[in-house]
């Protein structure tokens, strides 16, 4: 009935943990597949070797680092294929399950509501931030007015107003849900032809939503079952490292352009602001040392 999806990258005794100490929980009859983006011929023999004694886990070494949806989408039809799966979970592995019953609790509201595609529960941070569900959140305001205008906002201590995150939310559909520990009727992700595998990483879900409204389906949020995320609350983290933070715009540029229709020259707007914000960090950080 319930196909699981996990990526493995370089982190194979995380994944390892996570099977044997947190799916078992699940009652519901599952098989898992783990995929391998490592692209590190050891890495992989360790973590089959590790699985090799569980019962209904596979193992697929991707020989590259595919990125979330390519993945993703590859542990899935797997599944579809060889398991005839009717629910996907795509989770990933630095997550604590709080309520033992989250996987039935999700699969019975998708049993329940035949226009709800997915599902997704409460997720909070170690911190215990919200990190589910997610509004929507337009180009300008979280690239255009939020980065160029970051070194004021950061004055008034409003740094966190682009954050689409719907804190204490109740139970209903919304714009999108996490995909740290998402879940899926089969047939709705195949009719929407999976995730678009043009991103590498980020807006992931925020493409998936957009599928699904083209079939007229919608994402659900329940907040009655909890799961705990490891990594952080905030979008902020993306701020600390150039790379990433071009990665994030990278992805999101495709996510506007292609299925909002923002236009090129917003677009480029956007682009601008966050050099300028780059410039404003980099300054910062000058000032700050001469203060030392």
């Amino acid at each position: 009935m319930l196909g699981i999806v996990l990526i493995n990258y370089k982190n194979h005794q995380e994944v390892l943990s996570y099977i044997k100490n947190e799916l078992v929980k699940i009652s519901t009859p599952y098989t898992v597949v783990v995929v391998d983006n490592s692209c590190d011929k050891q890495e992989y023999v360790e973590l089959s070797e590790g699985l090799s004694t569980l019962d209904k886990v596979y193992t697929i070494n991707a020989n590259a680092n595919l990125g979330y949806a390519k993945a993703n989408n590859l542990g899935a039809r797997f599944l579809l294929e060889k398991h005839q799966v009717e629910y996907l979970l795509f989770s990933n592995t630095d997550i604590r399950i709080i309520d033992e019953n989250v996987v039935e609790v999700l699969i019975a509201n998708l049993e329940e509501n035949r226009d709800i595609a997915a599902i997704g529960p409460k997720v909070i941070s170690l911190k215990g931030k919200s990190q589910n569900p997610y509004n929507y959140i337009s180009f300008v305001k979280k690239y255009v007015l939020y980065f160029f205008f970051y070194p004021f906002l950061k004055v008034f201590n409003k740094t966190s107003i682009n954050l689409p995150v719907v804190s204490d939310a109740r139970e209903g559909c919304y714009y999108t849900l996490s995909g740290c520990f998402l879940m899926l009727r089969s047939s709705s992700f195949v009719a929407i032809n999976m995730f678009d595998e043009n991103t590498f990483l980020y807006s992931e879900e925020q493409i998936l939503a957009e599928r699904l409204k083209d079939i007229d389906q919608r994402m659900y949020y329940l907040p009655d079952v909890q799961i705990v995320h490891f990594d952080g609350a905030s979008v902020n983290k993306y701020f600390q490292n150039k790379a990433k933070l071009f990665l994030l715009f990278k992805s999101e540029k495709y996510y506007y352009s292609n299925y909002i229709g923002t236009s090129k020259f917003i677009i480029l707007l956007g682009a601008l602001s966050i050099r300028f914000f780059l410039f404003f960090a980099k300054i910062s950080n000058v000032f700050k040392k001469i203060r030392e």
